[in-house]
């Protein structure tokens, strides 16, 4: 027979587990989303047969007078750290005149180009920023300390699955710039978001039996309670929430279903603690020996808090017009708040190892 003690502990670690995966596959996906669009920086374009030490090419007998024009084909050094930091210019010198290639272009696709007038290429560095550069990066440091990971995040981004949420780094929880679904439902995001989540349903359905199990034990009755269905329901549909997300589906019925499946995990969720309180308050005196008095009023004010913002949310949206950005600033903040629940219960219960069943 397992002690009620062996069933906190249990219940303690799971509830901590429950805050900590789903923050992490929340606040890591944004962090690494950022990383991805921010990083700009490719494999310095140097020409066909030479280093970046290169200054000038002379035109002349030795290489038929540039006419195969084999230098000025982009050709990429694998390296990203091999780069100038200032941007390099090409100048072509023909008939005692400096062109730039857009200029110079038509003239050598004419077919009256004389070949004998073309005496030089020389590669300039300006005064200007080279951004793809890897060593103007301010973040140049830990790119410099860990090659692989930039060599890493340079292969991902050009890897034909890759897409971006936005082009720009985003704080959705301040700017409500874009949702938490457009972040972590593309690769590979979700490959790192989906496999958290899936965890966090399955250690909410072990909170919800050890709860059960719990209050069954010191209330000292055989029936499930009902914040335990509504706590497994919850999970159940957070599971559906995150097998759908990223399906590309164009259905209106798709679409509503996706949106019911949300409301209805969240709905449960509330429900779920919210009876759980109300169970723990409404038998406080068997409960006083395992709980701690200050976060049980902590979490009462915590699921009074989110059941009137959640009302207030609704009036909201129901009769006011407001912008996307308002929406998603809700969902991100709402959500990272919902998890404060758990983290929470890690701290209600004290563990009395005298009691057993």
């Amino acid at each position: 027979m397992i002690s009620l003690a062996i069933v906190l502990k249990r219940l303690k670690k799971t509830s901590l587990l429950l805050f900590i995966f789903p923050s992490v596959a929340i606040i890591f996906s944004l962090m690494i989303h950022n990383l991805l669009v921010s990083f700009k920086y490719q494999p310095q374009l140097f020409y066909k047969n030479f280093s970046s030490n290169l200054k000038v090419i002379l035109c002349d007998e030795k290489n038929n007078f540039c006419s195969d024009m084999n230098y000025i084909q982009d050709v990429r050094n694998p390296d990203l750290f091999d780069c100038i930091k200032n941007e390099t210019v090409l100048y072509f010198f023909y008939n005692n005149n400096k062109y730039e290639w857009k200029d110079f272009k038509p003239i050598y696709k004419d077919p009256n180009f004389d070949k004998n007038k073309f005496t030089k290429i020389t590669f300039d560095q300006i005064d200007k920023e080279n951004i793809t550069c890897i060593k103007n990066s301010k973040l140049f440091n830990f790119y410099n300390n860990f090659k692989s990971i930039s060599n890493y995040i340079h292969k991902i981004k050009n890897h034909e699955k890759f897409s971006y949420g936005t082009s720009v780094p985003v704080n959705p929880f301040f700017y409500g710039e874009t949702s938490i679904s457009n972040i972590v439902k593309r690769l590979p995001l979700a490959y790192f978001f989906k496999p958290l989540i899936y965890i966090s349903a399955l250690l909410m359905m072990l909170y919800w039996y050890l709860n059960n199990l719990t209050a069954k034990n010191i209330q000292n009755t055989s029936k499930n309670l009902y914040f335990f269905y509504f706590g497994i329901l919850s999970a159940i549909f957070l599971i559906f929430h995150v097998t759908f997300l990223g399906l590309n589906i164009e259905n209106k019925l798709f679409h509503k279903i996706r949106r019911i499946i949300i409301v209805l995990f969240i709905l449960f969720e509330i429900i779920s603690q919210l009876l759980l309180v109300i169970n723990l308050r409404k038998n406080l005196e068997k409960y006083k020996p395992y709980i701690s008095r200050k976060v049980l009023s902590l979490k009462y004010y915590l699921i009074s808090f989110m059941i009137i913002a959640t009302m207030l949310i609704l009036f909201i949206l129901t009769f006011f017009d407001l912008s996307s950005r308002f929406d998603y600033f809700l969902e991100w903040n709402y959500f990272l708040i919902l998890l404060f629940f758990y983290l929470l219960s890690f701290f209600l219960w004290k563990i009395n190892k005298s009691k057993t069943y």
